[in-house]
């Protein structure tokens, strides 16, 4: 906690003025007769401090050094073919960019709705009243 606090350039006051916790624990903690709390953790986690560093010395100390990696990205290539040739035959006389934006946006509607997954295309709930 004391390296994290000197790289935020800050005292043990200053710290806890402006990310919360007490001086006292604070202190206890850098000299090691204290077990890092939630509350102090969570100051150095708002200070923008790799909790994981924190408790486990491993990895970045600064969360803005994490290394960010992207989400998997999964098309369900049969669900987006439909999208764009029902767009297309709605629209035949659109630009193929302007069918495929449209498109796009379809497919991203239906996969937050639930109507496609990545290897299914789900069906419309029946209607038991009809």
């Amino acid at each position: 906690m004391k390296a994290a606090r000197e790289v935020l350039s800050l005292s043990r006051k200053g710290f806890c003025e402006k990310y919360g916790g007490r001086i006292r624990t604070l202190e206890k903690n850098e000299a090691g007769s204290n077990e890092a709390g939630v509350c102090l953790a969570g100051a150095f986690i708002r200070a923008g401090i790799n909790a994981n560093w924190l408790l486990t010395g491993e990895g970045p100390m600064l969360l803005k050094d994490l290394e960010l990696v992207p989400a998997k990205v999964v098309i369900n290539a049969d669900a987006l073919g439909i999208t764009l040739d029902a767009v297309r035959t709605a629209h035949p006389k659109a630009s193929f960019s302007g069918i495929a934006k449209l498109a796009a946006k379809l497919y991203v509607m239906s996969v937050e709705e639930g109507v496609i997954t990545d290897d299914d295309i789900v069906p419309p709930a029946q209607d038991s009243a009809a």
